[in-house]
C-alpha cells in the first residue's frame, strides 16, 4: 500500500512514525512522511492509499471525512495525550461526529484508557479500535554510562509573558460552550514556581540542568527568567536524547513524565505546580514533593543512583499504555493484513497565502524599505520552511541511524504541477551513488 504517515509535531512525533514507516517499508509498503499542516496539499497530491493521523479531536471530522470521499483510508494513531487528563476532558476533546465509523477504519489507542473512552463516545466499530501503544515510546538500545543531567520538561505553552492569555479560553467557552478556565487557575504563579526550582536545581548542580521549552514556549520570557544561570536549553530533535543522558526529571503534565520511566529515569513534580492539567496516572508515576529541601534532597539521590523507580509507578504507566511489545512492529503486522486501495488520481490545489495577507506581508516589507515582489507568491510552504514543524531527510536518517541501525535513503518528493511537495519517502535501502 501507499502510505502517508502525518506528523504534527516532529519534536514530538517524528521519531515513531519514522521508525513505523521504515518497518513499513521492510515489510513491502511504500511510505511518506507528511507534515501536517501542509496536508491539505500533500495528501491530494500524494493520494495514498491510507493516511495515518494523530489524532480524532473536536473539528477534525470534516478534514478526515473530505480525504475519505477522495478515496483515502482514515486510521488513527494517537500522538498526542493518548492517556491524558480525567475521562470528562477525554470527552470534550475526542470527536463525537455521528457516521466517524463511516470515515475512521483503523483507531490505534496507547492503552486500554483510550480505546474505553473511543468505544463510550463515538460509534466507531469496536472491531477497528485496537490496543497497540505508540512507536514513539521505542527506548535507545544504548546508554551512556554517564547519566547525571537534570533535565525539566514543563508545559506552560499557554502564558505570554508570564501571564495568561485568556482569550482562548473565552473564545473556546463561546464556540463548544465548554468552560476549562479550571484547568489554568494560578497558572502563573505555578510557573514561577518552577523556574525558582530550576534555578534553585542549577545553584547546586551547575552545568548539569537542561530546560526543555514546550514548543509554543515564549522563548524571550523564559530565558529572560533564566539569565544568569548555568541552565542549558535542550536543542535535541528528541526528549529520547535527552533523557538518555539524565538521572532525574522534574516535570508537570507531560508524556515526558512516562517516557523517563522507559529510560530508567525517575521524575519528580513539584506539587505547588498547578495539577489541574494533568491526568492522576501521571502522579501515580512520579514522586510528589512539597517542599524545596524535599526535591534538592531526591534530585541528590537521582544522581547517586538512589532514588528507585517505584512498581506502582510502571503499574501506572503500564495501565495506560501498552510499553510490553514493540508497537511498531504490531501496527506494522495489522496494516499487512489489510489492503486498502485508492484508484483516484492526484489532485493539485493552489497552495498560496489569500491574496490579503500575501499584500499585506509585500506591505509590511515595503515600509521598511524592502520591495520583495516574491512576498506577493508567498506559500504555505514558505510558512512551514524554517519554523518548529520543519523536517528533514537528515533528522529522518538521525533517528533510523540510531533506532534501527541503519542509514537509508529517502525521497523528497517534488511535484510537476503547481507548488511543491515536501513529504519524504522512505526507501527500503540507502542507493548507490553513480558517476
Amino acid at each position: 500500500m501507499k502510505i502517508a504517515l502525518v506528523v504534527d509535531n516532529p519534536k514530538r512525533d517524528l521519531k515513531g512514525l519514522a521508525i513505523l514507516g521504515y518497518d513499513l517499508v521492510k515489510a513491502g509498503h511504500e511510505v511518506y512522511l507528511t507534515p501536517m499542516n501542509l496536508q491539505r496539499f500533500e495528501i491530494p497530491r500524494l493520494m495514498p492509499d491510507l493516511m495515518v493521523t494523530s489524532g480524532y479531536r473536536k473539528t477534525t471530522y470534516k478534514t478526515y471525512k473530505k480525504f475519505k470521499d477522495m478515496g483515502i483510508a482514515i486510521a488513527v494513531l494517537e500522538t498526542e495525550g493518548g492517556f491524558m487528563y480525567n475521562e470528562e476532558l477525554l470527552k470534550l476533546r475526542i470527536e463525537d461526529q455521528p457516521g466517524s465509523d463511516e470515515v475512521v477504519d483503523l483507531f490505534f489507542c496507547w492503552g486500554e484508557k483510550y480505546k474505553k473512552i473511543v468505544g463510550k463516545y463515538t460509534d466507531i466499530n469496536p472491531e477497528k479500535v485496537l490496543v497497540t501503544g505508540n512507536p514513539r515510546f521505542e527506548i535507545k538500545k544504548h546508554w551512556p554510562e554517564k547519566r547525571d543531567k537534570i533535565v525539566f520538561s514543563p508545559n506552560f505553552s499557554f502564558l505570554h509573558n508570564g501571564i495568561l492569555d485568556k482569550a482562548f479560553i473565552e473564545r473556546f467557552k463561546a464556540n463548544n460552550n465548554i468552560d476549562v478556565s479550571f484547568n489554568f487557575e494560578g497558572f502563573d504563579k505555578h510557573y514561577l514556581y518552577f523556574l525558582h526550582i530550576a534555578r534553585l536545581v542549577d545553584k547546586k548542580y551547575p552545568g548539569q540542568v537542561i530546560y526543555r521549552p514546550h514548543p509554543f514556549d515564549d522563548l524571550p520570557f523564559l530565558k529572560e527568567q533564566l539569565k544568569g544561570t548555568t541552565i542549558a536549553f535542550d536543542d535535541n530533535f528528541s526528549i529520547s536524547e535527552t533523557l538518555a543522558e539524565s538521572a532525574v526529571c522534574i516535570q508537570n503534565s507531560s508524556t515526558t513524565g512516562f517516557e523517563a520511566l522507559l529510560y530508567d529515569v525517575p521524575t519528580i513534580i513539584p506539587r505547588e505546580v498547578n495539577s489541574n492539567f494533568r491526568s492522576k496516572e501521571i502522579d501515580e508515576m512520579s514522586y510528589i514533593l512539597y517542599k524545596d529541601e524535599d526535591i534538592l534532597v531526591h534530585v541528590e539521590k537521582a544522581l547517586k543512583k538512589e532514588l528507585p523507580i517505584q512498581q506502582k509507578f510502571m503499574d501506572a504507566l503500564n495501565s495506560v499504555c501498552k510499553v510490553d511489545t514493540n508497537s511498531s512492529a504490531l501496527i506494522v503486522d495489522i496494516l499487512n493484513s489489510v489492503d486498502f486501495k485508492n484508484k483516484n488520481q492526484p489532485i493539485v490545489h493552489s497552495d498560496l497565502l489569500p491574496q490579503k495577507k500575501r499584500l499585506k506581508k509585500f506591505v509590511k516589507a515595503l515600509l521598511k524599505g524592502k520591495v520583495n515582489f516574491k512576498l506577493l507568491n508567498y506559500s504555505f510552504y514558505d510558512q512551514w520552511f524554517g519554523s518548529f514543524k520543519e523536517f528533514m531527510p537528515k533528522d529522518v536518517n538521525a533517528i533510523l541511524r540510531e533506532y534501527r541501525d541503519t542509514e537509508i535513503g529517502v525521497n523528497v518528493s517534488k511535484s510537476k504541477g503547481e507548488g511543491k511537495l515536501v513529504s519524504i519517502q522512505l526507501l527500503n535501502e540507502k542507493p548507490e551513488l553513480t558517476a
